[in-house]
């Protein structure tokens, strides 16, 4: 199967997306691609990570022609302003859109519109701890999607969770059994298609006016719940999806690196499981500290990855 690795970055971004470029040419297969997706004003400068395999494309691009950024101010002014740290997008048809928002129809767009079998999702706050293999996601012609069970529901979750429950037409819920996000997700690039054709069904109305239309929602929660509560029911698509519990990401959403404790403890917390690693962008953690993390990670990946062929 054709494999694609899509991430969205932005300058704010740029030094730690360098770890991820430099981890995945070190660690993922040749012939893996990856598709760089940046603001197309940022488009000259994320050029420098560009290389035959690897595309930096304007989001933009991923965007319908009717959605439109507001011009805001960007870096010491936005800040001082107090504006919302992502940008914000108008259009007569919908409500104004959140740039997070924005982000998730473009990645769903990405995935939606490509010619590989298999998208998969890393952010640029993320990097590869160890080399891996393609076959990772997909096994006798079924593709790897992550399912946990036992994963702790913020009440945070609770809009996204409503949310699929309206867009595929399902019963209201509040929770649909399992969690679906990680910081490494793969995506069966049919079952997307499959998802937004959903999307239009119930809705009556263009995907991506639909999803511009829902204040809340998280696109790892609607394709999991898609590919659980309707795709595998459906007699055409059912099969397709290999669901497991084991994330592929060593992932740090909340808490702090500040301490050596905190670091040596998120180090040692690493599985032989792990392919790659995710430090919050948003945390408070300086440059030199997240660098530091991730070369332990890689060493630690190392040993246990020696000690497995012992």
């Amino acid at each position: 199967m054709k494999i694609e690795v899509q991430t969205c970055s932005y300058s704010g971004d740029f030094d730690i997306c360098s770890a991820l470029c430099e981890t995945m040419d070190r660690f993922a297969p040749s012939d893996m691609r990856h598709l760089l997706l940046v603001p197309a004003a940022e488009t000259a400068m994320f050029s420098v990570f560009a290389k035959p395999g690897r595309e930096i494309r304007a989001q933009q691009d991923f965007l319908p022609s009717w959605l439109h950024r507001l011009p805001l101010p960007k870096g010491t002014w936005r800040r001082a302003l107090m504006l919302p740290r992502r940008d914000i997008f108008v259009s007569l048809r919908c409500p104004p859109v959140r740039g997070w928002i924005a982000q998730q129809i473009i990645k769903i767009a990405a995935a939606h519109d490509t010619d590989a079998d298999i998208v998969v999702h890393i952010d640029s706050d993320s990097a590869f701890v160890r080399p891996f293999a393609t076959a990772l996601f997909h096994t006798d012609g079924k593709v790897r999607c992550f399912r946990d069970p036992d994963a702790p529901q913020p009440s945070s979750h609770v809009p996204w969770h409503e949310a699929a429950s309206t867009l595929f037409g399902l019963p209201p819920a509040t929770y649909h059994g399992a969690d679906y996000i990680d910081g490494l997700v793969p995506w069966r690039v049919g079952t997307v298609r499959s998802m937004t054709d959903r999307i239009e069904a119930v809705t009556g109305r263009d995907w991506r006016v639909a999803l511009a239309r829902t204040s809340h929602f998280s696109e790892y929660i609607l394709y999991g719940v898609f590919s659980e509560k309707v795709g595998e029911a459906s007699a055409a698509t059912a099969g397709r999806l290999d669901f497991t519990s084991t994330p592929l990401s060593h992932s740090l959403w909340t808490g702090s690196l500040a301490d050596e404790k905190d670091r040596e403890r998120f180090i040692a917390e690493l599985q032989p499981d792990h392919i790659s690693c995710l430090i919050q962008s948003t945390l408070d953690v300086p440059g030199a500290v997240r660098d530091n993390v991730i070369s332990a990670l890689i060493a630690r990946a190392a040993e246990q990855d020696a000690l497995s062929l012992a």
